[in-house]
Parts: C-alpha cells; structure tokens; sequence
C-alpha cells in the first residue's frame, strides 16, 4: 500500500469555485495543484502535470478557454492512465450531456450529474474512483472532516475518526491530560472518549463518559490544544468560565440549566511551554449523561432521510428558543445595562484599556477584506449588476472600503461617519463566538437541549446583539441551501436578495408559522429566513421588552442601529472567510452594501 501523498488537479476558470473544492483535499493532508485555464493555448494540453498525479477534476464549462473541461481531463488520462479524473458542471441541457458523459465514460472519466457540485460529493467521488484504479489505496490519516466537521459519536468500539484524532493528539499526551483531569478515574472506573471535532485553532474536542456505569451521570467534553497558543487560549477559557460564569458570588449571572458546572484548568506543565506540549479542560454536561450530542450545525442539516424539512424546522425553532430565552436572556440578557459608546471605532484599543467601541477591524483584517472584494468583483459584477443596475458592484465596494476606512454611512439625512459617534448601547455578558460549531445539542428523550462551548471570547460587559447577529449570519452564509449544494447556484441569487428585502429588522412579534412544504432549494430559503426572523424576533424580546430595567430599553432607531452594526461586522469578516462559497460572498457583498446605508438612515434620524 502506497503511503505517499495523494495528489490532485484542480481545474476551474474561477478562482472561488478552485479554492472551494480544493478545501476538503487539502485539509485531508493532499497535495492540491490549482490550475487556471484563461489564456491558455491548445498547445497546452500536451503540457499537463501528469507525473506523479493520483486524481484530477475539472468543470466541463471553461470560460475563455480553447478547450472543454472534457478535454483536459482526457489529455490527463493519456498522460497518466492511473489519475482519477471527474468532470462536474453546474448546468447542462439534458440530451448535451449524456453525449459528454458518454463520451468521458469512454476515456475512463466519471462524469457528475449537473448542479451536483458539492466539496463533499466531489471528495467522495475522488475517492471512490481512486481507489477503484489503485487497489491497496491508503487515505493520509486525517479525512478532511475530522478538519473542522462534526460527526456522530462512535459507539463504544473505537471507530477510525476516533483512532485518527488519537493519533493526531498522540496518545501519549491525551492519556496524562485525561488523567490530569479526571484524577479519580483510574484502570478500577475507565474513562470511555468519543471525538468529536477539531477546530481551525488546531484543538480536539472529546466527549468522555463511563460506559460500565449502571448509572453513567454527566459526562465531560474535554477540550486539547497544543502549544503556546494552545495554553494562552484553554487558560483564558479557564479564567473567564470560571470569574463570569460559576464564581463564588450567589448574585452572579450564571448560565445554569444547560452549560458546564465546572470547568478543569489546564495541566500545569511546572516550566516552559514547549511547541509539542499539549492542555486541556472539561466541561461539565448537566444531565443525566445519555443521548446523541451533535452541533446546531449538524442539526440544521440533519438527515433527509429523519423526516420532512417541516418537522426538523420546529425543532429548530423551539432549540433557538430555548437557547435565547431560556438561557442566555432570561440569565444575561434581560439583566443588560446600558452605557455612552461608539458603536464603531477605527482601530483596535490600545493593549488593557477598554474597548471604546462596540466594534472595529484590525488593519490585518480590513486588508483581507480588500483582498477579497478585488477577487470578487469580476465575477459580482455579472451577477449583481444585471439585479441592481449598471456598475452597482464597483458603488457596492466602494461603500464597502469607505466604510472600513472611514465610517462613512452614505445618508441623505445627516453627515453619518460612525467613527466619531457615540450612543447608549446595551451591555451584557456575551460568549462573543455563538457560530453554529459552538452551540452544541444534546439529545433528551427525543428533546434537543443546547450546550455550550469556547468561552475564549466570552465578554462580561459585551454587546448582547453580536450573540445573535453570528448565528444568523452562520444561517445565511455558510448553512443555507447546503443541505442540497444549491448555495452555490448563480440563479438563486436573485430570490436571496428578495428574502433580504423583505427581512424586517425589528421583529415585534413573533408568530408560530410553520415551514410552508416548499419543495428542494426553495423550501432549504424558506427554512433559513423563518429562522432568521424567530432569532431577530427573540433579540427584540429579550433586549427590548424583556430587560429587566426598562428605563434603558432602546427605541426601535437604537434597537436597529445597534443589531444591524452587530450584523456588519459578523458580514465584512465573512468576505475574507475561505470556507465560504462566492455565490454567498456576493449576497454578502449586497447585505454589507444593505446594512451600511440603513446604518447611515438609523443614525440620521438618532442625531437630527
């Protein structure tokens, strides 16, 4: 069996689209080779990287190219009869393309059905075909989903993914860090770990239970991360858990009823960190230690095959509930205080001084920013320009960077240059980083509970709105229309931007309508902006008419002001995301656009 690296081609006439089905190759430990086909001369295929490639795909369009998708594939496969080769389009006319996935099957290339261009399809595809040329073919260690992607936990056999995680942490550090831990647990009461995930930060998360226990009790999630980095941030976590969320003080706002009791410090190592020195913490799981544990993200996907779309938006709605009113507003929202800052300020603060505003961009941000508004721009263009008029994109980011750079809110009613604007904002306990990885669910008697996790960003005095604001844009972004690969689709575009229109803000009101039985890609819109609104529909409950002190309840100008700066920011950083497609970066280029001129209308009428 070959332990080589693999190695893969990927061939796409859009940069965006060749970065998003590369991800899941190279955070599988491949060797990807991205190539562009604009400007290249027929001459060119007989110049194609063959030697030493295990798989290659490409899609069969390739806009201002000499040749098909089709083509470079099959000069591949004379180069190199052993790569894998599959060809994929987003659209295609019926009887064109069973005459192209005729003549691919006769090269030995797998032709996809149309749409079907999904990184988890294509990945799969790969593999299968690969495998299917090279017998004994042997995966690198680490799947690309045990990269960041949630999976079930394994019985209590330990699965591959398990094994993998293992490896990738060593046993020899997980042991002691688990021993550490849990020093009352020994070879007499075995602790039981199921993985989980892992996280961009290099960490690896565990659950852990006592399997030979009548009664098993809670469980623990066990956090391990390596390295300075890795002990600043698990002690940060440690500290602020601790301080703002058990303490000893019986007043306190405490998340109670569905986050840890407890949380383990990390290991004191007595000396330096050293780059392959690993820590951990645990979280406490109130409960009573059985049921699936999952991730918002995981539930909102969930199964096709565990019933309708109907069914899983109810339970999604009734965990948003329970996750907003019943724990976070009820124990940190609805008792907010409210104080004089700038919604938005420049730059960062200096080091240990307060934040004077609510928000802001690094200079290392705001050039990944720019960086992949010039990315996008020609491909916005076509898309955007035709729904929103002639050089709308080139208005669009150019709004976009005086914002940033300035300020500056485009407002017929008062000069609205934000950095130099203080208001009353609500301030609270906030986690700081609710995206959709971060909330977990556990599963009670068929009843979904949320669980919490990564308080690194938690915050006592935040700003509440921003807990809301990043699982809304998680919804949009990254889980709309995932369900079925439709988010990558040019022409839903326009119906995106119609449910935007029609999104209100303030949500007074919230109503139980159930999900209309809207089939496929419509029905997966129709899910997310419901959704949506119930989260908008809870943050005006809990920081409007539920706070606690209603002399500072903001006004419907400030309530808005305050969610849309909130949604801006969470927006803007989504541009520079790389784990997000271009279609959705394009609809967040229309909301950046959408939210800084109501930005500037809100401030005008507050200040004239």
């Amino acid at each position: 069996m070959s332990h080589d690296q693999p190695s893969i081609l990927v061939m796409d006439d859009s940069p965006h689209s060749r970065r998003y089905l590369s991800l899941p190759f190279s955070r599988a430990s491949w060797s990807v080779q991205e190539l562009d086909p604009m400007g290249k001369t027929l001459d060119f295929l007989e110049r194609l990287p063959c030697e030493g490639l295990t798989a290659a795909i490409a899609d069969w369009h390739l806009a201002e190219s000499p040749f098909s998708g089709l083509e470079a594939l099959s000069a591949v496969r004379k180069g190199n009869g052993l790569v894998a080769c599959v060809l994929y389009t987003i659209w295609a006319r019926g009887e064109e393309w069973i005459s192209v996935r005729e003549d691919a099957r006769k090269t030995g290339i797998l032709a996809l059905e149309p749409r079907n261009v999904n990184p988890e399809v294509i990945f799969k595809k790969v593999l299968e075909e690969v495998k299917r040329l090279r017998p004994g073919f042997q995966e690198p260690r680490q799947t690309w989903e045990d990269y960041e992607a949630w999976i079930r936990p394994e019985d209590h056999a330990p699965g591959s993914r398990l094994e993998q995680a293992i490896e990738l942490v060593g046993k020899g550090n997980l042991v002691p860090i688990l021993q550490g831990l849990f020093p009352d647990r020994g070879p007499q009461r075995p602790i039981h770990y199921d993985y989980l995930k892992s996280g961009f930060s290099g960490s690896r998360v565990f659950l852990l239970n006592d399997p030979s226990a009548s009664n098993p009790g809670p469980r623990y999630i066990a956090k391990v991360a390596q390295g300075d980095n890795g002990h600043l941030t698990l002690s940060k976590e440690h500290t602020l858990f601790h301080r703002s969320i058990l303490g000893d003080n019986p007043n306190l706002q405490k998340l109670v009823g569905y986050v840890a009791e407890e949380l383990r410090p990390p290991m004191d190592q007595g000396g330096p960190v050293r780059g392959n020195d690993w820590f951990g913490i645990a979280y406490r799981e109130v409960g009573n230690g059985t049921g699936q544990v999952t991730s918002f993200r995981e539930l909102y996907l969930g199964d096709p095959e565990t019933g309708p779309e109907e069914k899983r938006y109810r339970q999604l709605k009734l965990f948003l509930d329970r996750l907003y009113s019943s724990c976070l507003g009820n124990w940190f929202q609805c008792k907010a205080t409210a104080s004089r800052r700038k919604l938005w300020a420049a730059s960062l603060p200096p080091t240990g001084s307060k934040a004077e505003a609510c928000y802001y961009l690094d200079q290392k941000k705001k050039l990944e920013i720019f960086i992949a508004l010039a990315e996008l721009r020609p491909r916005a263009s076509i898309l955007l320009d035709r729904l929103c008029g002639a050089r709308a994109v080139k208005t669009f980011i150019h709004e976009v960077k005086e914002f940033v750079e300035l300020g500056w809110c485009n407002s017929g009613l008062a000069e609205a240059v934000l950095f130099h604007r203080e208001f009353m904002v609500l301030e609270a306990s906030t986690h700081g980083d609710l995206h959709a990885g971060n909330v977990l669910s556990l599963d009670r008697k068929g009843e979904m509970y949320p669980f919490l996790i990564d308080f690194s960003e938690f915050e006592e005095k935040g700003h509440p709105f921003y807990d809301y604001a990043r699982l809304e844009n998680d919804i949009r972004l990254r889980l709309m229309g995932y369900e079925d690969g439709s988010d990558i689709l040019d022409e839903l575009l326009a119906e995106w931007l119609n449910r935007e229109e029609r999104l209100k803000m303030v949500i007074e009101e919230r109503h139980d309508n159930e999900l209309p039985a809207s089939p496929g890609s419509v029905g997966f819109i129709d899910k997310a902006y419901k959704l949506i609104a119930e989260i908008r529909g809870l943050a005006y409950q809990n920081l409007s008419i539920g706070l606690k002190d209603q002399s500072i309840r903001p006004s419907k100008e400030s309530f808005s002001a305050q969610y849309t700066s909130a949604l801006l920011h969470r927006t803007l950083i989504s541009l520079a995301s790389t784990d997000i497609v271009p279609q959705k970066k394009i609809l967040g280029l229309w909301l950046a656009h959408s939210l800084i001129s109501r930005l500037g209308t809100l401030v005008g009428k507050m200040t004239s």
